[in-house]
This record gives structure tokens, C-alpha cells and sequence, in this order.
């Protein structure tokens, strides 16, 4: 089977099961009838059935069980509560080291993919806790990094296993990007009037973080969609617009061609209009505003946005962070708060203060 038709579609137990069958030498398959057994009343409020696939003895010893979770909600992509429990229960009864599960609804295009190792105390008499890594995979989500992981998935050892459901994998190619396209939007895209390598750092660190950041909102039906639409002009003609006379301002405030209460106002800084120009030449009434300390004739390159874009969309975001034993291999916020200080480290000690402040990288 392929692997891009297993995690690019509706989650199929067929297809999960010739999944495991291929990448696990030596799988027992045991299905189970589907059941709440065993569930306690908050895991039902979640979980309508689990049932027990199967296991396999990796070639280090280690016993890896595998399960399937039918959800009670079909907000797969964003639902990832009420299932440690019964998995630390699963594991005492199986005698496991890990598990593979997958949680899914029929009525949703995404489901999940997790792998969970567990701690024991006596032996493997009983699980004291577990961490769960989880790949949201299925149709219309982004499964570039899913792809490039479990491709190398084959007859693994248990520690090859967690290195494949490694956060530290997705945050360091999805960081490594954004650090090109950094130094490009710098150095190749960026028109900007200062001759000043750390005002350009500044304004490349701003832009950058404030994109990744609507790419949240984007997630949270906060901002609509069609943000993401390039344009001609697209940095002058929309996210200026975006960034400077909607979210930086409350409703009230704003011009009334910009007025959409859909759109929040944020007033956390990272949105503040700290070197932008007098733009809109379609408004008489913007076109003669000006700001203190405003520089003029900023431009960014629309190929710029076409290769950020292209990057952003191969990954997965989830508003959710990560907890320490819990983590959706996703983009999350608190990779926002990374990227800042990384950029900013690029900065003289005069002016990162400063720097730090304008970008709003305090309030992520």
C-alpha cells in the first residue's frame, strides 16, 4: 500500500491494519469486537468504543500493542482529551511497553495517528504514566513532515519508534525554513529605504512572526481564509490592511472600508504600526496620514510570500501547545515564541531590547 493513500485519506481499518502489517515484522492481528468496557464515565463522554488490534515483539524485546478509538466527537483535528487513561489500563491488562493507536469518527476527514510509551512501576506490573505523540493525518490536512517520519517506519526497534514520533524532527525542519526564508526576505526581498542591517532584521522578525501568527487565528475561524490568497502587491494591498488598520485597532476605531467584526482586535503589540508607511493609494483619507517615526516605501517581493507560504502550508498547526506528556506533532504557538528569540538573536545588544518589544514577542 502506499503510504500517501493511508495518511492522506478517511481513516479505513483495512488500510490501518495492512499499515501495521508491512512496518511491524511478526504482527499478531486479534481484533476484538468493539467496546466500552471498562470505561469510566468521563472516558465515555469522549470514547463510544475502543477495540484491541493486535501486538507485536520488536526486535529489542519491547511489546507494542496496537488499538483502535472510535471518538465521540467529530472534532478530531482539535480533540485530543480523555483517552490516557484508558490506555495506561490497556497497557496493564496487555503487558505492553507502547502502543499505536488511532482515534477517528466516520464523519470526519481527519483522524489520528498516536504513538504512546508508558512508565511502569514493579516491573511492567503497573503504568504510572505515558506520552502520547500524534500525527493528525486524512484529507485536506497538511502531511508533508507525517509522510517524510513514517516513511522510515520498518520493522523498527522501540527507540527507533520514538525517534520517528519525535516533536524535535518537526520543530527543527519547520525552524530551518523559516531561517532561509528569513535571510532571503532580508537579503533578496525585502525593499526597505534604511540602510540599516538591524532595522531590516527587525521588520524581517516582525513580519515573519506576525504571519505565523494569523496562520493560528487563520486556525481559529478568527481570520478569514482568503488572507492567504496572493495577490499583486499582495504585503501592501492585504496584510498591511490585516495587520495595521484591523487587528491593531479596536472596531470603533478603524476606517469603515476596513470595518469586519469577524476580525479581533489584538492588543498585545504584535500588531503595532512601528515602521509602516502612509499606504492605500485608494483613500484620500489614508493617503494623507502619516505616523511618527514612520519610514516610507516599504515592499516586500510577492515570490517571497509564494515560497513562505509553501513552507507554512506543508505543516500542520494546532492552536493547543503541547504538554509534557501529550504532543500533536503539529506547529504549534509556542514554536512562535522560539522563532522570535532565535531572530532576534541575530541582533546587536544595543538594540535587541528594543527589538524584542516592538515585535510583541513578550505576548506570545
Amino acid at each position: 500500500m502506499e503510504l500517501k493513500e493511508f495518511i492522506e485519506n478517511k481513516y479505513d481499518i483495512s488500510r490501518f491494519i495492512q499499515f501495521i502489517s508491512e512496518r511491524f515484522y511478526g504482527f499478531e492481528e486479534e481484533q476484538t469486537e468493539p467496546t466500552d468496557e471498562d470505561l469510566n464515565e468521563s472516558e465515555k463522554a469522549h470514547i463510544q468504543s475502543y477495540r484491541y488490534l493486535g501486538r507485536v515483539e520488536l526486535d529489542d524485546g519491547k511489546e507494542l500493542g496496537f488499538f483502535e478509538f472510535l471518538s465521540k466527537s467529530k472534532n478530531i483535528e482539535n480533540k485530543r482529551v480523555g483517552y490516557n487513561a484508558v490506555l495506561k489500563k490497556l497497557a496493564d491488562y496487555y503487558g505492553l511497553d507502547g502502543a499505536i493507536a488511532s482515534f477517528y469518527h466516520p464523519d470526519s476527514e481527519a483522524w489520528r495517528l498516536s504513538f504512546i510509551g508508558f512508565d511502569f512501576d514493579e516491573g511492567k506490573a503497573k503504568a504510572t504514566n505515558l506520552k502520547r505523540y500524534t500525527f493528525v493525518l486524512g484529507k485536506g490536512i497538511p502531511t508533508k513532515t507525517a509522510y517524510q517520519q513514517l516513511k522510515e517506519l520498518k520493522y523498527p526497534k522501540f527507540d527507533e519508534l520514538q525517534d520517528i514520533f519525535s516533536i524535535e524532527s518537526i520543530t527543527k525542519e519547520f525552524y530551518k525554513g523559516i531561517e532561509e526564508l528569513f535571510f532571503e526576505l532580508i537579503e533578496k526581498y525585502l525593499t526597505y529605504p534604511i540602510e540599516d542591517d538591524d532595522r531590516k532584521k527587525e521588520f524581517a522578525t516582525r513580519t515573519i512572526g506576525r504571519i505565523i501568527f494569523i496562520k493560528f487565528l487563520e486556525k481559529k475561524g478568527l481570520v478569514p481564509k482568503e488572507i492567504f490568497e496572493l495577490e499583486k502587491d499582495y504585503y501592501h494591498n492585504k496584510l498591511e490592511i490585516l495587520f495595521f488598520e484591523q487587528l491593531s485597532k479596536p472596531y470603533e476605531d478603524r476606517y469603515k472600508i476596513f470595518k469586519k467584526p469577524s476580525i479581533p482586535f489584538l492588543n498585545g503589540g504584535l500588531f503595532e504600526a512601528i515602521d509602516n508607511i502612509d499606504f492605500y493609494e485608494f483613500d484620500p483619507e489614508l493617503q494623507i496620514r502619516k505616523r511618527m517615526g514612520v519610514i516610507n516605501d516599504i515592499r516586500i517581493s510577492d515570490e517571497f510570500f509564494e515560497k513562505l507560504y509553501k513552507h507554512l502550508n506543508a505543516f500542520n498547526f494546532t492552536v493547543d501547545e503541547n504538554t509534557s506528556d501529550d504532543n500533536d506533532l503539529s506547529v504549534d504557538p509556542e514554536m512562535l515564541g522560539r522563532i522570535f528569540e532565535n531572530f532576534l538573536a541575530e541582533l546587536t545588544p544595543d538594540t535587541l531590547k528594543n527589538a524584542r518589544k516592538a515585535s510583541g514577542s513578550y505576548y506570545t
